[in-house]
């Protein structure tokens, strides 16, 4: 990833290029990248380890489903990027857009974006986090590197070691699957030698009925005269299993290998044939292995497990089912937001990100804790409030108990309900 003076040199050219240029677009392109889109220039960020780096491109890229990003864009878009630094050596990139910050950790393994405002409270993040953000207390070892750097050399370079890896990958995918094929290979050699042999087992089973009275329960093998070569050969025998059933299953494995016999030289080409396949490709220095596409349906499954209404004030985040509620209360909250839900009847948890509480957000919480319940049809009723540290699970998903709270009598107004829906961030389908 780069170095803290590689990103000390990039700053100059991503100052001339975006400073005092409006956002047009925020979007996620894979599940590790973002895209700052401006007018005629765009800012790449990527936070998977060992890539992580930023610059500027000029590349094309396809939006990738993102819940995170809308919620970006719905903050974010049309203001202007009035400065771009970097929080000490930590290697954490700050873009700030008029009164917000956009903040992008680049050195973990679960890296942290998230927009705060002026005093760095989080309005929104990509993963659950405090309610403020806090620099690191530990600084990652400094790397060392040339002094000066360029956008288009950063891109250069890690375009080829992302290919790199991506190389590497498709090779060990491709000598997994060679292991499977030879495993499957080795099983039917064997099977196929045993099917060869159908007719030694068949007259030593015909043998074993023939002498049923020399055997004994209980006895683990039996001598008898074999008529072809007139000696005696020595069968084996299952002393636990009664001679009647040991015949059945004998005489079923005859009639099993005989009808596979003609199968087997067929099965095993067929897997020389793809082992051969695969082997031709994992020797060919032009390999170019497959992008996996975006996993787009995982990530609208993400999205359906809540709503989203974004506010200059604040973010309010309501449950959609009772899988919703327990991501919504105890992975996407944190302690201190508040917490609403309307009682006694069955609803949605809501829950308001904001820095500052007030009655405004309050009620419009208050609103959409009635709109989205059972109380909707009678137009009122109370809801019961509090903060999600308070809040704990039962063993009943999207149920929970409440050690402290306060409840307030609230009529559902439908203009009010009209303007939060407006608020609304886009539904997945």
């Amino acid at each position: 990833m780069l170095s803290y003076s590689e990103m000390l040199s990039l700053l100059p050219e991503i100052k001339k290029e975006i400073l005092d240029k409006n956002l047009i677009r925020f979007m996620q392109i894979n599940p590790t990248s973002y895209v700052f889109v401006f007018n005629h220039v765009q800012l790449l960020l990527c936070v998977q380890k060992p890539f992580s780096r930023f610059h500027i491109t000029n590349k094309k890229y396809k939006p990738y489903s993102s819940v995170f990003a809308d919620q970006v864009n719905k903050l974010l878009r049309e203001r202007a990027c009035v400065e771009v630094f970097l929080l000490s050596e930590d290697r954490i990139l700050c873009l700030k857009f008029e009164e917000y910050y956009f903040i992008t950790e680049l050195m973990y393994h679960h890296p942290i974006l998230a927009v705060t405002d002026s005093s760095f409270a989080i309005m929104l993040s990509n993963i659950p986090t405090s309610s403020h953000y806090k620099k690191p207390l530990v600084k990652p070892a400094i790397h060392h590197s040339p002094a000066f750097v360029t956008s288009k050399k950063i891109e250069e370079r890690y375009q080829l070691l992302e290919e790199q890896a991506l190389l590497a990958v498709q090779r060990r995918k491709i000598s997994s699957q060679l292991a499977k094929l030879e495993k499957q290979l080795k099983k039917y050699q064997e099977e196929y030698a045993q099917a060869t042999n159908w007719q030694v087992l068949q007259n030593e089973t015909e043998l074993l009925k023939s002498h049923l009275q020399q055997i004994t329960p209980g006895m683990k093998s039996v001598q008898v005269m074999n008529w072809e070569s007139q000696s005696l050969i020595e069968i084996a025998l299952d002393p636990g299993t009664p001679i009647q059933k040991q015949l059945q299953l004998r005489f079923k494995e005859v009639r099993k290998w005989k009808r596979r016999l003609d199968l087997y030289p067929s099965f095993m080409e067929e897997i020389h044939q793809k082992m051969r396949t695969l082997q031709k490709e994992l020797s060919h220095p032009n390999i170019e292995p497959s992008y996996q596409k975006p996993p787009l349906k995982k990530e609208r499954n993400k999205a359906s497990g809540f709503h989203t209404f974004i506010d200059k004030e604040y973010t309010i985040l309501v449950g959609k089912n009772a899988k919703g509620n327990e991501k919504l209360t105890f992975t996407i909250a944190n302690g201190n937001d508040t917490w609403l839900h309307v009682t006694p009847m069955a609803g949605s948890h809501v829950v308001i990100k904001t820095k500052l509480i007030n009655e405004n957000i309050l009620q419009d919480a208050m609103q959409l804790a009635l709109y989205f319940s059972q109380a909707r049809k009678q137009s009122q009723a109370e809801v019961l409030i509090t903060e999600v540290k308070y809040v704990s699970r039962t063993k009943t998903t999207g149920k929970v108990l409440i050690s402290k709270h306060k409840t307030k009598k609230v009529q559902l107004d439908l203009h009010r309900i009209k303007e939060l829906l407006k608020k609304q961030t886009a539904k997945k389908s």
